[in-house]
């Protein structure tokens, strides 16, 4: 990877991660100015974690490849660890955000579809 470009792999999860950020951004209860904070917190965990991606080759480039390798990592964990909350119906997504566990945020097939998909496009390595 040079210092200036992004693998095809790492950019069709980014695209993936675009993707879900627009289906949180559409689930009803995203509610400019104030959506929901559960709906919040996913967004800006999504969002960083896309950006974080972009930043690889700008952490190639002055931290060296193996800096490089364990961001990718970290996002790869990060997300997985966003579908899982987002399969959650138990409520512990709400539990972490100070809601209420027994009535948890219902996130919908299509932002369900979309974190599936991101985790299906998570590259192994750079």
């Amino acid at each position: 990877m040079s210092a200036s470009s992004i693998p095809e792999a790492v950019q069709t999860t980014i695209t993936k991660l675009g993707e879900l950020v627009e289906a949180l951004e559409s689930h009803p209860l995203w509610t400019p100015p104030q959506p929901n904070k559960v709906l919040y917190f996913m967004w800006d965990f999504v969002n960083r974690s896309r950006q974080m991606l972009r930043d690889l080759p700008t952490v190639r480039q002055e931290k060296g490849q193996a800096a490089a390798a364990e961001q990718l990592t970290d996002v790869v964990g990060r997300c997985s660890f966003s579908k899982m909350l987002m399969d959650d119906a138990e409520g512990k997504m709400g539990m972490m955000m100070g809601g209420d566990p027994r009535n948890p945020l219902d996130f919908g097939d299509p932002v369900r579809v979309k974190a599936k998909e991101v985790v299906d496009s998570c590259p192994a390595d750079l």
